[in-house]
């Protein structure tokens, strides 16, 4: 329910951002290995394929 609120509030312009620098590739690898185990049990073949330096976007990490 949280995520709809936030989701209303940012596109409202309501919400106060905190933008920074965040590398994606780093993000990206963080979560893979998070569900390292759901994927592992579901059976799928997951490819992944990343850049080897990091990939920074502007966006708010929250």
């Amino acid at each position: 329910m949280r995520d709809i609120v936030d989701l209303g509030e940012s596109t409202s312009g309501n919400m106060p951002m905190d933008i920074e620098n965040i590398d994606m590739k780093k993000l990206i690898e963080q979560t893979l290995a998070d569900m390292e185990d759901k994927v592992d049990k579901s059976g799928l073949l997951m490819k992944v394929v990343l850049p080897e330096k990091p990939l920074f976007i502007l966006a708010d990490g929250k």
